[in-house]
């Protein structure tokens, strides 16, 4: 910690004086790094000994920054809370849900008004939590409680701040990882993920979580974004490391491919699987906007091998994007940004569910089937069609 020096009394040498504040600062963050060691090292543990391996030849390699990523929504919480406070002391309404998340979300549990069924244990993990969290308290599913798992401790501490209960259903917080739920098995009845699974290193892990803290019969709720999102950025970013320095560098995440989420929900004991893919295009004044928009969304770059951007290189990268991808006029001009959305929607297995016929068991073939259909077809125009 700094120090400083002051004259003591005549005789009475020098008087060695420490800045308490700085030093109470300083053994702060010297706690906060251990702790934040001692947890990273027992999740590491944790999950090594979940999976049953031994340690350290556990888990996927380790693409994105965890570090990183929970600094990033900790950015996110800490700057939506000072909108939230702003407006209160103005007198002015609560300010809008991101769009994208709010867009996303929306859609995500419109499925839960298709399903005649009533979820009283609720998890919902990572992502849009917050927007989550509002449509779920909004919905009419008798929900009793509500569980909301995220990896920053500021983003749980500024949605559970206002109240532990909301009306009839108690929302409780967790700190924890998506791959690596304290949670007991069979505790829930509806998980629910919207835009966070994206970010996950174990995303075959993350989903047997998922599944393995569901009730028999329980229903999972997911999106994510997938391989073409941001496929514009990713572009200028590219075009602009080759043009300025003579090589590639990683920009924008990696992403699933959306064919593969399919074979992940089945080995994690998912069911009656619906799998469907929504891309999305969204206008912004330039490409500067959407790197703003991406940073309030805590989206930003997390790559481990990420390094930081010269300031020419991300100049160059606005003038590909704006050169490249602009909007027409029509449109509004401007730029746009392509997010692939994947929604998924599974159930946990149980006996009680319909189960598929099987294989060559069919008794009549496709060729016949439409044949049958052809003619009822023509019977039911008339002989006049």
């Amino acid at each position: 910690g700094a120090c400083c020096e002051v004259a003591g009394p005549a005789g009475g040498g020098q008087a060695r004086l420490l800045c308490s504040t700085s030093r109470l600062r300083s053994r702060a963050l010297n706690m906060a790094a251990l702790r934040q060691r001692c947890g990273a090292l027992a999740l590491a543990l944790a999950r090594c000994n979940h999976a049953g391996l031994p340690r350290g030849l556990a888990g996927a390699p380790e693409i994105f920054d965890g570090r990183a990523k929970r600094a990033q929504r900790a950015r996110k919480a800490y700057g939506r809370r000072l909108k939230e406070d702003k407006n209160a002391r103005d007198g002015m309404p609560p300010p809008l849900p991101e769009m994208l998340g709010h867009q996303v979300t929306s859609k995500l549990l419109d499925t839960l008004f298709d399903v005649q069924r009533e979820f009283p244990t609720v998890l919902n993990v990572g992502g849009a939590c917050e927007e989550a969290l509002a449509l779920l308290r909004q919905s009419k599913k008798s929900m009793e409680k509500i569980i909301v798992a995220d990896t920053s401790h500021d983003m749980i501490k500024k949605l559970t701040r206002s109240s532990g209960r909301d009306g009839d259903i108690e929302v409780h917080g967790l700190v924890a990882e998506e791959d690596m739920l304290p949670l007991a098995t069979a505790s829930c009845d509806l998980v629910v993920s919207s835009l966070g699974l994206h970010w996950v290193n174990d995303l075959p892990l993350a989903m047997q979580e998922c599944s393995r803290v569901l009730k028999e019969d329980g229903l999972f709720l997911a999106a994510l974004f997938a391989e073409d999102t941001l496929s514009e950025l990713r572009v200028s970013c590219t075009l602009a490391h080759e043009e300025r320095l003579g090589g590639v560098a990683s920009r924008v995440s990696p992403f699933v491919r959306a064919g593969e989420l399919g074979t992940l929900m089945s080995a994690a004991g998912l069911r009656l699987t619906t799998i469907d893919v929504d891309p999305i295009k969204i206008r912004y004044p330039s490409a500067a906007h959407l790197v703003e928009h991406l940073r309030s969304m805590a989206e930003s770059n997390a790559l481990q091998a990420r390094t930081s951007l010269s300031r020419d290189v991300a100049m160059a990268t606005s003038a590909i994007y704006d050169a490249m991808f602009s909007s027409s006029e029509d449109d509004g001009g401007g730029v746009y940004a392509t997010y692939q959305v994947v929604y998924l929607i599974g159930w946990k297995a149980s006996k009680n569910q319909p189960k598929e016929a099987a294989r060559g068991s069919a008794t009549v073939s496709l060729k016949e089937l439409d044949r049958l259909l052809s003619d009822r077809d023509t019977s039911s125009k008339g002989p006049d069609a």
